[in-house]
């Protein structure tokens, strides 16, 4: 074998390697609104939101010790929505979504849900010997911190235009709290 074959035979797999590296690791804008707009339409599909029904409605009225008075269905429904968040959460630390888009569609929902389905998590932590859904626990922290931060809107207040003598003006008017 001569020294070019040996040289293209250790330098293609790793010119690949690279290549294949680079272009994961790349991501345009297009590409994480793309990504929003899958992991929006799996938090708003119904089998996410009968979970996150469970967490608002069924779990306040719980205790750790009565947790198995939930049916089949509702923790199948509990564990696909916490699921669904968990891989939300995924892609935030990874950075293939637009974080801000997260935080002003659905920051408070899913901090609130999280929030409200934490004894459940830490009960499931206890009977599995580990912690699930680690990652959107801790996305839904930063959601809630993000959100109640002082002089943090999480969405931008909507303009209001009106006709004025003369032309239009645009006012921006005081939006959800």
């Amino acid at each position: 074998m001569s020294s070019a074959s040996i040289y293209v035979a250790v330098l293609s797999p790793v010119v690949s390697l690279c290549v294949a590296v680079w272009g994961f690791r790349r991501t345009t804008r297009a590409d994480r609104l793309k990504m929003f707009l899958d992991l929006q339409e799996r938090y708003l599909a119904s089998a996410a939101r009968a979970g996150r029904r469970v967490m608002h409605r069924r779990l306040p009225d719980l205790k750790p010790e009565t947790f198995d008075q939930l049916t089949e269905a509702e923790r199948g429904d509990l564990h696909h929505a916490l699921a669904v968040m968990e891989t939300i959460a995924i892609a935030w630390d990874a950075g293939h979504v637009e974080q801000s888009m997260i935080l002003n569609a659905m920051g408070r929902s899913f901090s609130s849900a999280i929030r409200k389905s934490g004894p459940y998590i830490e009960d499931q932590a206890a009977l599995r010997g580990f912690r699930p859904y680690q990652r959107a626990c801790r996305l839904a922290d930063e959601l809630h911190r993000a959100i109640e931060a002082p002089g943090r809107t999480a969405r931008k207040a909507p303009r209001q235009v009106r006709a004025v003598q003369g032309g239009v003006e645009a006012q921006e008017v005081s939006g959800r709290g």
